[in-house]
């Protein structure tokens, strides 16, 4: 288990005018030499996840129009929204709002392009995996109240806004993920648990959105609170719990190893 708050880390500019806090990386990744004192200062334990990033991006600013594309591989991303609202753009003319719970997609060398045209700072984690992409496809927005709610391991409650191809989701969430397996938003009552369990063959990212509590992995227990990302490796028993009042949110992440 690692858990790290992006408070800790030192940030950097990154596309423009976006603030990084780049929290995880990928083990064995190739670095660009201008990232490598990036890469440095990260947890590096990732296996298929390519990166874990907290961002900023004030009002007026702007990422500057990209592709994910470097030396021939191509990066599916995902940016979940945590505050703020603004426009996202791929290629020309899919242009769409996307505001406060919203998640959004960008498949594989696809162009885009994020604004931030509100008048507060958007907030968001941002995170992706190195995919082989046949051709350029659409972008997807979908905000987790527009999914159904299901029990999560007991006492939580998980929304899933993305699924990986190939799923039959009935829960509302849209199939677009190439390698990453699922972006989920969960809720966690004050005073209760989720009950313990492994993921087979899957690592996960856990990102606490607000409340605090206790993540135990394996043997480790450690308290977390809001801005803390917690990585779990593969086949792994965890639990979270929370030891106070107030609820614990969060994003939950996931992608097969």
């Amino acid at each position: 288990m690692i858990v790290r708050n992006w408070r800790e880390i030192q940030p950097w500019l990154f596309e423009g005018d976006a603030e990084d806090w780049r929290i995880f990386s990928q083990i064995g990744k190739k670095e660009k030499e201008d990232y490598m004192p990036i890469y440095n200062r990260t947890a590096v334990c990732l296996k298929t996840i390519l990166y874990l990033s907290y961002a900023r991006l004030h009002p007026g600013g702007a990422y500057v129009a990209h592709a994910n594309i470097d030396e021939g591989q191509q990066s599916e991303e995902i940016y979940c929204f945590i505050n703020g609202r603004g426009t996202v753009r791929w290629g020309e003319n899919d242009i769409r709002k996307v505001s406060t719970g919203d998640t959004f997609y960008t498949p594989g060398g696809q162009i885009h392009h994020l604004i931030n045209d509100g008048d507060e700072w958007i907030d968001f984690i941002a995170w992706g995996a190195d995919v082989t992409e046949e051709k350029i496809r659409p972008g997807v927005v979908k905000n987790w109240r527009t999914s159904h709610p299901v029990l999560w391991h007991g006492w939580g409650i998980r929304w899933r806004m993305l699924d990986k191809i190939g799923n039959n989701p009935e829960d509302g969430s849209i199939p677009c993920q190439r390698v990453l397996n699922y972006a989920d938003y969960c809720w966690l009552q004050g005073e209760s648990s989720c009950e313990p369990h492994a993921l087979q063959g899957e690592e996960a990212v856990f990102f606490i959105i607000s409340g605090k509590g206790v993540i135990r992995v394996g043997k480790e227990k450690e308290k977390i609170r809001n801005g803390d990302a917690i990585y779990i490796p593969p086949d792994t028993e965890h639990q979270l719990i929370n030891d106070h009042e107030e609820p614990i949110q969060l994003f939950a992440l996931g992608a097969g190893v």
